[in-house]
C-alpha cells in the first residue's frame, strides 16, 4: 500500500492513542474482561498487523510515526499483561485502586460551568510491571538461586592466603586432592595397571 495510513486507519490510530491515554488494556485491545485466550490472541494479532511500524516503512505518515509506535508498543504491553494470570491480577488491582472501573463523569452541558462543577482530571494509569518468568522447574515459590561463592583472595601466590585458608573461606567448592607421588590414579586401578 503506498501512500500511508488509510482514513479509516488514521481515526482508529487517534481513538486507540486516547484509549491508550486514558483507558485500560482491555479497551485498547477491544476484549471483555472476561475475555478467553483465543479473544485476546485474535484481537492482538489483527491490531498488531493492523498497526505495525515496519508495515509503514519509508511511507509518508504525515507525523504519524510517534502515534503509530507509542499504540503498538501499547497494544504489545496490554497483551503481555493481560496474557500472564500474574500480571493481569495484579493489573486488575490496580484499576481497582486507581477506581478506573468506575463511569466516567459526563461534563456539564453548559460551556460555562464553573470549576466546582467540572470533573476532577482522571487519576494517573497504573504502572505496571512484569516479573519474569521462574526458570523452567522451579516453583514460583522457590527460594532465589545462591549466588556463586566468593574466590579465595590470593591462594597460591606470593604473599597471598594459605591453601589451608582457602578451604575454610569457600563452604561450596569442593576441592581436588592429588595422589600421592607413586601412587595409581583410580582410573588405572579400574584397569587393573
Amino acid at each position: 500500500m503506498s501512500g500511508g495510513l488509510k482514513p479509516e486507519d488514521v481515526a482508529e490510530l487517534h481513538r486507540l492513542s486516547e484509549v491508550l491515554r486514558d483507558g485500560t488494556h482491555y479497551e485498547l485491545l477491544g476484549v471483555a474482561e472476561d475475555f478467553d485466550r483465543t479473544a485476546l490472541k485474535n484481537a492482538y494479532h489483527n491490531l498488531s498487523r493492523r498497526f505495525h511500524p515496519d508495515r509503514y516503512y519509508r511511507q509518508d505518515l504525515g507525523g504519524l510515526e510517534k502515534m503509530l509506535e507509542d499504540v503498538f508498543a501499547g497494544v504489545n504491553q496490554a497483551y503481555r499483561t493481560l496474557g500472564d494470570e500474574r500480571a493481569r491480577a495484579q493489573y486488575d488491582q490496580d484499576l481497582v485502586t486507581a477506581q478506573k472501573r468506575k463511569p466516567k463523569p459526563k461534563p456539564p452541558a453548559s460551556a460555562g460551568a464553573s470549576a466546582a462543577t467540572r470533573p476532577s482530571p482522571a487519576p494517573p494509569r497504573p504502572v505496571t510491571t512484569t516479573a519474569s518468568p521462574p526458570p523452567a522447574g522451579a516453583s514460583p515459590r522457590s527460594p532465589p538461586a545462591r549466588p556463586p561463592p566468593p574466590s579465595p583472595p590470593n591462594v597460591g601466590r606470593p604473599g597471598g592466603a594459605s591453601p589451608a585458608a582457602a578451604t575454610t573461606a569457600d563452604p561450596y567448592t569442593v576441592r581436588f586432592t592429588p595422589p600421592a607421588p607413586g601412587a595409581a590414579s583410580p582410573a588405572a586401578a579400574a584397569r587393573g595397571a
